[in-house]
């Protein structure tokens, strides 16, 4: 016989907002193998997940009865230690395909479920085709439905604990890339300019900076990884990067001037400020996504400016457990903002050279409009790298 899940709630609104929302879906359960996924279903922060995507962990969440999560036998000691779900299984390759190695774990734990014949909700996109194949051979009375927008819905609109994980990360890598552009000076080199940003920011609390890309010069004028361009008088410094915390992303842009700017440069950068100032003031619940990329764009006519294409995104993400997660700010999402849902605005403007003028912001949708995450310290004047 099973019972309804009753996993401790000590600082677990998560759990609560799963089940609400598997009650009324239609479905049996979920099953997930994405890091995001997994991350999301777990709580645990699941660190290998950035780097061994060939040994997934996967979680099963039936409607009904406990969940359980798979890994590989040598990765159970996080989840063991900062995970709600309890019933953890290790799988053992032996020579064997990761894939079947999953799909014998999930036999087992759907037959223990009474879910042979179940319907289950997954991420099409996000499911290795081997995986996929794997589960269907051993149990072919399920039923696999696609259902993406079922996840990206459910991690849409954050809960109190996950608001508080992102606000810290997103204050690390702000007062970080703040400290290391008052401790740069022309003549280092951008990998000297990244080292130094990440080093500040894991000072300041995050646990790992995955991803940072630092151009110079040149390097402003496109997405490039850190190299040997220098720092040099005059030219603009563009920085993106991700970080982590918990398993949460935080994700920003910077923009620093080498020395002192040109009228064109402070002109372009303020534009940038305002731009997204007025966005984010219009960020509140019952606004549409595509409205905000509407206004966005009348405020660039308006302003003058000229926004670098993104047709991924439009101007903007929603951040979480994927450090670009569903929903987006762009012509063709209609998705309706609720209080509590966290973006990332980057409504990249082409500078007077060239430049790509990015000042990427976090921010926390509230009743009165957009709360800046990335907003401890004031970012209105184009911040200055020293001459020496």
């Amino acid at each position: 016989m099973t019972t309804t899940n009753t996993l401790p709630r000590t600082g677990q609104d998560i759990p609560d907002r799963i089940n609400e929302a598997l009650a009324g879906s239609g479905f049996d359960a979920l099953l997930t193998v994405s890091a995001e996924g997994s991350k999301y279903l777990s709580g645990a922060p699941l660190p290998f997940q950035l780097y061994y995507c060939k040994r997934p962990t996967a979680v099963l969440w039936p409607r009904d009865g406990e969940p359980v999560l798979f890994s590989g036998s040598d990765q159970l000691a996080g989840p063991r230690a900062t995970s709600w779900i309890t019933d953890l299984r290790g799988y053992r390759e032996d020579g064997r395909t990761t894939a079947d190695c999953l799909a014998d774990l999930l036999h087992g734990a759907l037959d223990e479920r009474g879910l042979l014949e179940a319907r289950i909700a997954y991420e099409d996109l996000l499911m290795p085709i081997a995986v996929h194949r794997a589960i269907t051979d051993r149990t072919p009375g399920i039923e696999l439905v696609a259902a993406d927008g079922f996840f990206d819905d459910l991690r849409a609109t954050k809960t109190a604990h996950e608001i508080a994980i992102l606000r810290e990360v997103a204050q690390s890598v702000e007062l970080g890339t703040r400290a290391a552009f008052e401790e740069a000076r022309a003549g280092w080199t951008e990998r000297d300019l990244a080292r130094r940003i990440a080093a500040r920011i894991t000072d300041f609390g995050a646990d790992t900076v995955p991803m940072l890309l630092a151009g110079v010069g040149e390097g402003a004028r496109s997405f490039s990884e850190p190299g040997d361009r220098v720092l040099t008088a005059g030219e603009f410094v563009r920085i993106d990067l991700n970080a982590t915390r918990r398993g949460y992303y935080a994700d920003l842009g910077r923009m620093a001037i080498v020395g002192e700017p040109t009228p064109d440069q402070e002109a372009i950068y303020a534009a940038h400020i305002e731009l997204n100032q007025r966005v984010v003031a219009a960020m509140r619940p019952g606004v549409t996504c595509s409205e905000l990329f509407t206004l966005e764009q009348e405020i660039g006519r308006e302003l003058g400016v000229e926004f670098l294409e993104q047709p991924s995104i439009g101007f903007g993400h929603a951040i979480g457990t994927n450090a670009s997660d569903a929903p987006k700010l762009m012509a063709s999402d209609h998705t309706v903002l609720e209080a509590g849902m966290v973006f990332n605005i980057e409504p990249d403007i082409i500078g007077p050279t060239g430049e790509r003028i990015h000042v990427e912001e976090m921010v926390l949708v509230t009743e009165h409009g957009g709360e800046f995450l990335t907003g401890t310290t004031d970012w209105s004047e184009l911040p200055r790298i020293a001459l020496a």
